[in-house]
């Protein structure tokens, strides 16, 4: 990432989490945490656990517990992560891949939030009473509603069009 994207979701991060502290005194729910790390298998999570690279990491791989997975093809990270945040297939949930083409005008268009046709669950979890810190999940932008702090997967959009040395095109990314 570029320093000022960098310190951007760095700063989301630090008040998300803060925002996730301590909550009415009393008994606290049992926590969970999930990481996922996209496009890294275990060999290169061990290898750098292994080299001392990932020493946090290496810690909650020590308390938590771990397993292998298999992907679904084609491995297309939207629709992956869509469905692990589902527990539904891309059928069922409608995000596919990056893009799809808009009805209206023919012209690929980012998928969104607002494309996603299965509840998540952190959206169940809201219902139940728990809340929920998600930091950068696939197809979170635009933030809807939740029981928890959401940082959306925004700047990764910004960070690609910069990247490619091109402006972001907001009519490309916000929803109608």
């Amino acid at each position: 990432m570029h320093g000022l994207t960098r310190w951007v979701a760095f700063l989301g991060g630090v008040l998300a989490l803060a925002a996730c502290g301590e909550g009415a005194p009393g008994p606290r729910p049992p926590r969970v945490l999930l990481v996922g790390l996209d496009g890294a298998g275990w060999g290169l999570v061990d290898s750098l656990v292994a080299a001392g690279d990932l020493p946090h990491l290496a810690g909650l791989l020590e308390r938590g517990v771990r397993a292998p997975m298999r992907s679904m093809e084609p491995t297309v990270s939207p629709a992956l992560w869509t469905t692990i945040a589902t527990g539904k297939l891309p059928a069922q949930h409608k995000i596919r891949g990056f893009h799809y083409t808009d009805p209206e005008t023919g012209k690929p268009r980012p998928y969104d939030a607002t494309k996603r046709k299965a509840r998540t669950f952190w959206e169940i979890a809201g219902d139940a009473g728990f809340r929920s810190c998600i930091l950068y999940w696939w197809i979170t932008w635009p933030a809807l509603p939740m029981r928890g702090v959401l940082v959306t997967d925004y700047l990764f959009y910004a960070r690609n069009a910069r990247q490619a040395e091109q402006r972001v095109d907001l009519n490309l990314i916000l929803p109608r």
